[in-house]
C-alpha cells in the first residue's frame, strides 16, 4: 500500500511540473493509472518477463519530447507519467514478489546509503561537476562515495539474504550505484525542464515525494532485471 501511496503522490507532482511548463496534463488519469498498475502487481504477482517488455514498449510514445501544445501532447504526457512514476515504481513489488522483503530491504536500505555516501563525499571532496547545468551538485567525489557506498551495501547481501554470493552481492552493489545516479539526475531533469527547485513542498525542508524517491524509481527496475540474469 505504501507504494501505491508514493506512486499517487509522485503522479500527481510529475503532472504539476508539466503544468509549470504550461503543457497539459491529466492529473486524474495518470494518477489512477499509477495507482492501479501498482495494486494489479501488488495483488497479481505479474512477474511474466514478456509482460513488462510489453510495457516498456507501450511507454515509449511517451518518451518522444514535448515542448509545445498539441491534441496528443495530453495522452503522451499521461503516458509518460505512467511509466515514469507508475511503471517504474511498481517493481518495488515485483522485487518484494520474487526476491522476498529482506532483499527488498537492503536494496532501499542501500539507496539511502548510496545517498548519504554521495552527499558527505560529495561536501567534503568535491571539486570536478560532470553535469554543471543539469545537476550542478553532482560531483565526481560524490559519484565515486556513492558507489563505494553501494558496493559495501551490496557486500552485506551475503551475510543478510540467504544462498546469495559474493559476486552476486556485489554486481547488486553496483546495480544500485548506477540506478541511484541515474534516477536522480532523470529527476534533475524534470525539475530543469520546468524551471522549479523542488518537486513539490510536501515534505518540510526536504521538497516532494520525487525528491526523495527519485532514486527508488530506476534502482528497483534494474534490480529486478539483474536478478533475472543471474
Amino acid at each position: 500500500m505504501l507504494v501505491v501511496v508514493i506512486t499517487a503522490l509522485g503522479a500527481l507532482e510529475f503532472c504539476d511540473l508539466q503544468k509549470l511548463r504550461r503543457l497539459p496534463t491529466s492529473r486524474a488519469a495518470t494518477v489512477i493509472l499509477c495507482a492501479l498498475w501498482c495494486v494489479v502487481v501488488s495483488v497479481q504477482g505479474i512477474v511474466d518477463p514478456r509482460f513488462l517488455w510489453l510495457g516498456f514498449a507501450a511507454a515509449l510514445p511517451g518518451l518522444l519530447p514535448v515542448s509545445a501544445v498539441t491534441p496528443l501532447a495530453g495522452i503522451r504526457l499521461t503516458i509518460r507519467g505512467f511509466g515514469y512514476v507508475g511503471f517504474l515504481g511498481g517493481f518495488a513489488l515485483l522485487v518484494r514478489e520474487t526476491s522476498g522483503p529482506v532483499l527488498t530491504l537492503l536494496v532501499l536500505a542501500g539507496i539511502w546509503i548510496t545517498d548519504s555516501g554521495a552527499y558527505f563525499s560529495g561536501r567534503r571532496f568535491g571539486r570536478r561537476h560532470p553535469f554543471p547545468r543539469l545537476s550542478p551538485g553532482k560531483t565526481v567525489a560524490g559519484f565515486v562515495g556513492g558507489m563505494l557506498a553501494a558496493l559495501a551495501t551490496g557486500a552485506a547481501g551475503c551475510l543478510i539474504v540467504e544462498g546469495m554470493g559474493y559476486g552476486v552481492a556485489l554486481g547488486l552493489g553496483a546495480v544500485i550505484g548506477i540506478g541511484s545516479l541515474a534516477g536522480d539526475l532523470a529527476e534533475s531533469k524534470l525539475k530543469r525542464d520546468a524551471g522549479a527547485k523542488d518537486t513539490s513542498t510536501l515534505i518540510p525542508g526536504h521538497g516532494g515525494v520525487l525528491d526523495r524517491f527519485d532514486s527508488f524509481l530506476f534502482v528497483f527496475p534494474m534490480v529486478y532485471l539483474y536478478l533475472l540474469l543471474v
